[in-house]
């Protein structure tokens, strides 16, 4: 069963799990004053981000799922030359769903473990993600059809840029004190 322990006793499991002295773990804690540390502050806001990350990923899936009239892709803006079959487009969406969940879920476990090496998966997922966003926008530059979307879909690239950047942040920051309690 789930657990919330204190980060005191997380330190300390942690580092008896990797192997670590106890000792700096013991100074390290003492050193650390809790409140006023950012390490503490930037695992509640990567914790914080993930809550967020599952609740929206889990009511788009659900949206998806549980709805049948879709938004259709179609070619040139005109509904009756169709890319895809309804059917197979909303199993699509669906099954693109429930990834983007546990890609979010595997963030979330990797922040509660303080495990840097499970949050690759996320960031390999959500540099596609990215990258087919960006692969979006060049195609509607290109074909000049942007008309009004391009502030929405910069400020959409940003947030997921930024997203990016402060997990990998929290990885680093991760490795830094798992590597300073190491032996």
């Amino acid at each position: 069963m789930f657990q919330l322990i204190p980060y005191d006793k997380q330190i300390k499991l942690m580092a008896r799990t990797y192997k670590l002295k106890m000792d700096a773990s013991r100074q390290s804690m003492e050193m650390l004053n809790l409140p006023n540390n950012y390490f503490f502050i930037m695992h509640r806001i990567l914790l914080l981000m993930c809550l967020h990350g599952v609740l929206e990923s889990l009511y788009i899936f659900t949206c998806h799922y549980c709805t049948l009239a879709i938004k259709l892709p179609t070619l040139w803006h005109n509904h009756r030359f169709l890319i895809l079959p309804p059917e197979l487009t909303r199993q699509l969406r669906c099954g693109f769903g429930f990834l983007h969940i546990n890609a979010w879920l595997g963030l979330t476990y990797a922040a509660l473990a303080f495990a840097p090496a499970l949050m690759i998966p996320w960031l390999i997922y959500y540099y596609g993600f990215l990258g087919l966003h960006l692969l979006k926008l060049s195609i509607k530059v290109l074909g000049k059809s942007m008309q009004g979307e391009g502030i929405q879909t910069s400020i959409k690239l940003m947030g997921l840029s930024l997203k990016i950047a402060f997990v990998i942040l929290c990885k680093r920051n991760y490795e830094a004190i798992l590597k300073s309690m190491a032996i």
